[in-house]
């Protein structure tokens, strides 16, 4: 996937921003600007005040991504954020301590399938269960929806100690994890401006 995005001519990000944007909606260069930047970088973070645009900017990077053969994962940090997620972006968004117990969990039954002490049986269940967690390890974009409060004390955990970078970008690598997805996005609440409506 990311060659593609990288051989990309800019004109060619506008048109296919305005596409995904639909027809009425006016997307402002600085909404442009954010979703190609943060296509092209393995950690990011917008950040606007409410009623700037985050979720709607969120919603065109969601669906730029999965058009270009990805697949998202959507986190908040409460179950009320990661319901309007799901609701502003027409995907399943779950809490991100739900998420992280998924990726738990997949460990420890992969780790049972290798295991030489398991039970065919075991191994049979723990087969089973993994199908139904893949999706969570196999994401290739993780989104964290309003994660303004948690960043900040929790930035070690998302950006192994880096602090975030001017221009609402982070210059750190992605979580510590096994399987890392390919890119992370997390959205805050103080700059892009609503597209207004046409």
């Amino acid at each position: 996937m990311e060659p593609r995005l990288n051989a990309m001519p800019p004109s060619r990000w506008s048109e296919i921003l305005a596409e995904l944007a639909g027809p009425g909606r006016v997307l402002q260069p600085e909404q442009n600007a954010a979703a190609v930047q943060i296509m092209s970088r393995p950690l990011a973070c917008l950040v606007g005040g409410a009623g700037t645009g985050k979720t709607f900017t969120c919603k065109l990077i969601c669906d730029l991504w999965t058009r270009f053969g990805g697949d998202v994962l959507l986190c908040a940090l409460a179950g009320k954020a990661a319901l309007r997620l799901s609701r502003s972006t027409g995907r399943l968004a779950k809490t991100l301590s739900r998420t992280l117990a998924k990726l738990a969990e997949r460990d420890d039954l992969e780790a049972t399938l290798v295991d030489e002490n398991a039970s065919e049986d075991e191994k049979q269940k723990a087969k089973l269960k993994l199908g139904g967690l893949s999706r969570i390890a196999d994401s290739t974009l993780v989104v964290v929806d309003e994660a303004s409060r948690s960043i900040s004390r929790r930035s070690n955990a998302w950006s192994n100690g880096s602090a975030p970078a001017a221009g609402c970008s982070w210059s750190a690598t992605r979580p510590n994890c096994r399987r890392p997805a390919l890119a992370w996005f997390f959205t805050s609440s103080s700059a892009i401006p609503r597209s207004p409506p046409a």
